[in-house]
């Protein structure tokens, strides 16, 4: 039986985010997805900014979500931030176990907080909260490569922009399903 092959021997990368229950996944919709790539010609990288505007159009009420983000190969990640009332919020990384008490405390005195976590390979997951229903929320992911090329897949109702500087040699590979 012939096997289908993976997202990553295809070349693309599903971007997804979910909002999970106590029985139930529900996708949220990635509205727009926004790529800018700097080219840093000193270390033979380049530093790739995706800006995600994601909708809760699923569940009434405040809600939490996790974006799910699967990486190139040898890609890192830089910076993630987060836009809540019209000011970035920057994620600081600390080990897995403080993270967990952090969250478990702010949560606990009703603060809105986010935890981000390597779940495999090169995959990037943080929990973004609170998504506010039928509110556009906005996040932003930074990561460095060598390979200047985006390939992500995201949802056919996404708005995919390529943002470069004039003569940048950027393949785009971004699609939607």
């Amino acid at each position: 039986m012939a096997q289908q092959p993976s997202e990553i021997e295809q070349g693309h990368l599903a971007v997804s985010f979910h909002s999970f229950g106590e029985a139930t996944t529900l996708p949220m919709r990635i509205q727009k997805a926004s790529f800018q790539v700097f080219p840093v010609a000193a270390i033979v990288q380049s530093l790739v900014q995706l800006d995600l505007t994601v909708v809760n159009d699923v569940v009434e009420g405040d809600i939490a979500a996790k974006l799910r983000m699967p990486l190139p190969a040898g890609a890192t990640i830089c910076r993630f931030e987060f836009l809540r009332d019209d000011q970035w919020y920057p994620a600081v990384p600390v080990l897995a176990k403080k993270a967990k008490e952090v969250v478990y405390k702010e949560k606990e005195k009703g603060r809105k907080v986010a935890a981000a976590a390597q779940v495999q390979g090169n995959v990037f997951e943080i929990e973004v909260s609170p998504l506010k229903y039928k509110n556009p929320a906005q996040c932003r992911l930074w990561y460095s490569h060598r390979d200047s090329t985006l390939p992500f897949d995201f949802g056919p109702d996404t708005e995919v922009e390529i943002k470069h500087q004039p003569g940048q040699d950027v393949e785009v590979a971004a699609e939607a399903q």
